[in-house]
This record gives structure tokens, C-alpha cells and sequence, in this order.
């Protein structure tokens, strides 16, 4: 969950602080295709990380307990992430991600649809994973979870990191289309993402854990002898 905040955090950064131009490659379709291929290429990569770790729990290494492949599990998943990022990064900067997506129409006007835009690219990555991860996962947790089940609540689990972000991106749409345009310069230029980005990671410490608990349905635990315990 907490590594899930800072990967979102540094997609965002990754996006805003982009400032798009000319790329070089000048069709979008071009650009869809490569960002296509970059997927396959992700997910095959996925598949065989996972497979071998999987194959390995049962070969090589069949005396690993839970919490042993729980932990090569976490690991695996948390440099898939990291990976994942890279790519981000260069369907931003190589592809020039932002600047198809500024092409739209409305996505100029309202920066949460390129955001959002964004965003979903970034969590087809993270789903990918959670696909091709979730075979190893049910080996050391045998839960009766299904695998579209298993990704649906790994988004769900994400989710209220974005709210924040929304609510800020909503109120700078707003902001940008009523106020005057030097304000509106002011909020373009990188000192006004860098007051974004403060006053977002202002909200998310604030609201981020009460929203948390209230979206999780978060309750507190029982009197008993293991909370006592723990």
C-alpha cells in the first residue's frame, strides 16, 4: 500500500513536470503501436519472472514456507513496479505520451482527463502484474479469491490514493478556466506544479488515513488477549 503511494507520486511527477513538444514520432498510431509493443514485452516479461519463481517454490526450492514466498513474492512485485515506472517514463518522454493525449479534445481545457489518462496507463501495468503474479500469490495464501477478483481489489486497494489528486485537479481545472491569465501562467509554469504537488501531498497526509479506514470500512479490534498481544 505504502510503496503503492510513492509509485503514484513519482508517476505524477513523471506526467506534470512534462512539458510536451514535437516528438519523434509524428503519428499517433505510431505511438500507440510502440506503447503496445512496450506492454507485450512487459507482460511476457512478467510471465516468465513469476513462472520461474512459482516453478521454483515447487522444484527447486519445495521446502519454502509462507513467509518465505511471501517475501520473494513482495520482492518480485515491488521490482516489477519499479520497472513498470521506467516504462512509464518513456511512454512520457519517448513517446511523448502527454502531448497525444493534450490532442484530444476537452484534455487541454480539463488536466484531470490526461491525468486520469495517464494514470490508467500506469495501473495497466500494475494490473499486468497482479495477473501474472496471482498463481504464486494463491500458492502461499490458498484464498478463495479468483484472479479478476484479485486484481479488481488490488485497484480498489489504490483507489483512495487518487482521491486527493482528483479533488486538487479538479479545483486547478476550475481555478485555470474562472481566474485571470497571469494566475493561470502562474499554475502552468513549474513553480505552480511545484505548489500542486506540496499542497497534494499535503491532503494525502492529512485526509489520506481517515478516508482510508472509512473506504476500507476499518473498524477497531475487540478487547481481547491477542490485541493485547499485538
Amino acid at each position: 500500500m505504502f510503496n503503492n503511494i510513492i509509485y503514484i507520486i513519482v508517476v505524477l511527477v513523471i506526467f506534470n513536470f512534462n512539458y510536451p513538444g514535437a516528438g519523434l514520432f509524428k503519428s499517433p498510431f505510431t505511438a500507440i503501436l510502440l506503447l503496445f509493443l512496450l506492454w507485450l514485452n512487459f507482460s511476457i516479461y512478467c510471465r516468465y519472472r513469476f513462472s520461474k519463481l512459482l516453478a521454483a517454490s515447487q522444484g527447486s526450492y519445495p521446502g519454502l514456507d509462507q513467509s518465505q514466498m511471501s517475501s520473494a513474492y513482495q520482492w518480485l512485485v515491488t521490482r516489477l513496479s519499479i520497472l513498470s515506472i521506467v516504462i512509464f517514463a518513456l511512454c512520457v518522454y519517448l513517446l511523448n505520451l502527454k502531448y497525444w493525449l493534450l490532442q484530444i479534445p476537452g484534455f487541454t481545457t480539463f488536466s484531470i482527463l490526461s491525468g486520469a489518462a495517464a494514470i490508467a496507463v500506469f495501473l495497466a501495468f500494475l494490473a499486468t502484474i497482479w495477473y501474472y503474479g496471482y498463481p504464486v500469490h494463491y500458492a502461499f495464501t490458498h484464498s478463495p479469491e479468483k484472479r479478476w477478483a484479485y486484481i479488481e481489489s488490488n485497484i480498489k486497494l489504490n483507489l483512495p490514493i487518487l482521491f486527493p489528486w482528483a479533488i486538487l485537479t479538479v479545483c486547478y481545472d476550475l481555478i485555470t478556466l474562472l481566474s485571470w491569465p497571469s494566475l493561470r501562467r502562474m499554475f502552468e509554469s513549474q513553480m505552480g506544479q511545484f505548489i500542486f504537488l506540496a499542497l497534494f501531498l499535503s491532503l494525502l497526509v492529512i485526509f489520506l488515513p481517515p478516508f482510508i479506514k472509512y473506504w476500507w470500512g476499518c473498524s477497531a479490534l475487540p478487547n481481547t488477549e491477542k490485541k493485547e498481544s499485538i
